[in-house]
């Protein structure tokens, strides 16, 4: 039987390959998985140790949906700069199912997105929640609009709007990147949801406008991880993300009663 899923396998493997030599790593992993897996975790261990910079001591390997490097990750690297300097980092962006699939198989060490899917070995943290809210390049388009963009923010996300908005016909113009309907909004116009993270420069500036009297919707945004490991960087990379999302969250400058929260049912320690 498998008692070690992946992650967990390649966990220990870097685990004993600090402590011991390959004798005893292979005594001690090889009851507990299949040659497959331990090829696998091989094969993981030495990409995690070929991509390592002379000079730094260990590497940090973090994907997350593209609208979450807008402002927030971005300050986490130059927080891991300063804190721990000597961890590379390796960066990526993706999508909710490629990156769940990559921590699960160890090629990712720490995963952020809007709805993460239960996985056995994986601990999900809220971080923040966004402030989606409805915005327009021109007030006089009116709402309901025939240039509504409409972002795939996860089903959370649809059942709030479907609900919300019972009359508005099916949207003609669909996107999965949040940016992208950003870009689509300023240079052709429209409108469409979108965190206040990513519009609030635009609206600033007088390019982009709140359409009023319409809802404003919360959105999760989690941190996955692996629930078992030993890794001293990858515990003070969490707590770069926590101190990070505390501060997005009390920066949000808007109060709970103006938001109605697009959240799902999930434990945050997954069995």
């Amino acid at each position: 039987s498998i008692d070690l899923t992946p992650n967990q396998a390649l966990q220990e493997f870097r685990r004993l390959d600090k402590d011991g030599n390959l004798e005893q790593i292979m005594k001690d992993l090889v009851p507990k998985v299949p040659f497959v897996l331990l090829a696998k975790v091989g094969l993981e261990q030495a990409r995690h140790d070929i991509g390592l910079p002379q000079g730094y001591r260990d590497i940090v390997v973090l994907s997350a949906r593209i609208a979450l490097w807008e402002e927030f990750l971005p300050r986490w690297v130059a927080w891991m700069r300063d804190h721990a300097p000597d961890v590379s980092l390796r960066l990526d962006v993706g999508f909710q199912q490629n990156i769940m699939e990559s921590l699960i198989e160890g090629r990712v060490d720490i995963g952020v997105m809007y709805t993460p899917t239960s996985r056995p070995g994986l601990v999900a943290e809220i971080l923040f929640e966004e402030d989606l809210l409805l915005v327009t390049s021109d007030l006089a388009r009116g709402w309901p609009d025939p240039g509504y963009i409409h972002i795939d923010w996860e089903p959370e996300f649809h059942a709030l709007f479907s609900a919300h908005f019972p009359d508005v016909s099916t949207p003609t113009l669909v996107a999965n990147i949040g940016w992208l309907g950003v870009q689509q909004l300023l240079t052709f116009g429209g409108s469409g949801y979108f965190p206040y993270r990513l519009v609030h420069r635009h609206i600033e500036s007088g390019h982009l406008w709140q359409v009023p009297k319409t809802p404003r919707f919360k959105l999760p945004v989690w941190m996955v991880y692996p629930r078992e490991h030993d890794s001293a960087t990858l515990t003070q990379a969490l707590e770069g993300l926590r101190r990070l999302g505390q501060a997005e969250q009390a920066n949000a400058g808007w109060s709970d009663q103006t938001g109605l929260r697009a959240t799902r049912s999930i434990n945050a320690d997954w069995p």
